[in-house]
């Protein structure tokens, strides 16, 4: 095993690592019932000052295929627009570019990711999702007066990874 860091019983340290700080999608508890106070229905634009810029198709290919494959699943990397309808039990979104997403609070399947959806303690929506050889984990954070949504998104694959911070402004019904 040259080169790879292994723990007792097989365990490889890099795994684990990201197991423990990252979260695997089905091992992290996390509570599948909105607080009062977290509701996303309504259209969000991107807030281009406060959010970085979104990575271009070619830059990611040259990082490696596993990459760019990965983060094509996630359009929240490249959206600068939003509309989101919550229920209680989950919430639907429609990208700009017609993707749409449709995500269920709890431990769920999507294609090839599963996926584990719910509330942290502070209230935050935390999305982690793995496949065999990549994971994500989105974290989104709502201000008090539930007008600025911050989502913060990492995408890892092919030991490669990205890392992105992208703001949306609630717009007037």
């Amino acid at each position: 095993m040259r080169g790879k860091r292994v723990l007792g019983n097989g365990w490889y340290l890099p795994g684990l690592l990201l197991c423990l700080l990252g979260g695997c999608a089905s091992g992290v508890v996390l509570d599948h019932t909105p607080p009062a106070n977290f509701n996303l229905d309504g259209v969000w634009l991107l807030d281009p000052l406060d959010s970085d810029p979104a990575p271009k198709p070619q830059q990611l290919r040259k990082r490696g295929f596993g990459i760019a494959m990965a983060a094509q699943d996630f359009p929240v990397i490249r959206t600068r627009r939003m509309r989101i309808e919550q229920s209680h039990d989950s919430v639907g979104i429609e990208y700009d570019g017609g993707a749409y997403r449709d995500l269920s609070w709890g431990v769920r399947r999507r294609g090839l990711w599963e996926v584990n959806a719910g509330w942290e303690e502070d209230g935050q929506l935390l999305i982690l999702s793995e496949a065999a050889d990549a994971e994500a984990r989105e974290m989104l954070q709502l201000s008090d007066d539930g007008q600025r949504l911050v989502v913060h998104i990492e995408v890892s694959a092919d030991r490669q990874s990205i890392a992105l911070v992208r703001t949306f402004i609630r717009q007037p019904r």
